[in-house]
């Protein structure tokens, strides 16, 4: 399984190649979302500062159950932003 997230102002939406029949609610405690910005130095690279975990306020599947709106509080330019769905998302039966 691929995800093509594309973050758009407050919300990802993530693509999925095939129909998720599992869960018909999405529940927000499921996802993981974590934010972070890395500070240039000398070297290649830099620590991760002020990591934090987000919560997500609301996830709703399209209605061919391809598409995952995730709405989350604090977009912020320059940080990096890692979101984390259960396998059993995309296990199918």
């Amino acid at each position: 399984m691929v995800c093509y997230p594309f973050c758009v102002s407050y919300f990802f939406i993530i693509h999925v190649r095939r129909k998720n029949n599992r869960h018909s609610k999405a529940a927000p405690e499921e996802i993981q979302l974590q934010r972070w910005y890395y500070q240039p130095t000398a070297n290649y690279g830099g620590p991760k500062l002020a990591e934090t975990s987000l919560p997500i306020s609301r996830m709703v599947w399209s209605a061919d159950r391809k598409k995952l709106w995730v709405n989350f509080d604090g977009l912020k330019p320059e940080h990096v932003y890692y979101l984390r769905l259960p396998n059993t998302y995309w296990l199918s039966h």
